[in-house]
């Protein structure tokens, strides 16, 4: 009875990963995918199962920590938003004064005509520019900009 040679059951469990790697998020998967088809290749050189086991796990650990540090790089920045998120941050002019108590104002940011709150109970007049802090429902919620 023939079996899979082992370097067939380390490619085999390399696509296991991979595959489950697609199905799932962070990116956590993929570098024992590449360790198992390390160890694929040491069996294909003819190494025993110890330095199967040894560059599986240096592989894995060199690509843990690489893919690590790259997530902490590019995890300074917030990403992309889409949506209303993408406003926050913005700068915007109050086109209808703000008021809480009356709940009315509104105010232009790129472009768009935004119904808005402020962040606290104050009043902000027309023409003053503001930045937006947040969004709760279909308004905008804004502070007056600091000059």
């Amino acid at each position: 009875m023939d079996f899979l040679p082992i370097w067939g059951f380390w490619l085999g469990f390399a696509l296991l990963l991979f595959a489950a790697e697609i199905l799932t998020a962070g990116f956590f998967l993929f570098p024992f995918g590449l360790g198992a088809v390390a160890a694929a290749l040491a069996d294909l050189a003819h190494l025993s199962l110890a330095w199967q086991w040894g560059f599986f796990l240096a592989v894995t650990g060199i690509f843990l920590v690489f893919s690590r540090r790259l997530a902490r790089a590019f995890g300074k920045d917030p990403g992309l938003r889409a949506g209303a998120d993408r406003l926050i941050g913005m700068d915007g002019v109050v086109t209808e004064t703000i008021d809480p108590h009356r709940n009315e104002g509104a105010v232009r940011v790129d472009n768009e005509s935004w119904r808005a709150e402020p962040g606290d109970e104050s009043v902000i007049h027309q023409g003053a520019r503001v930045t937006i802090v947040a969004i709760r429902g279909a308004r905008i919620i804004v502070r007056p900009k600091q000059t």
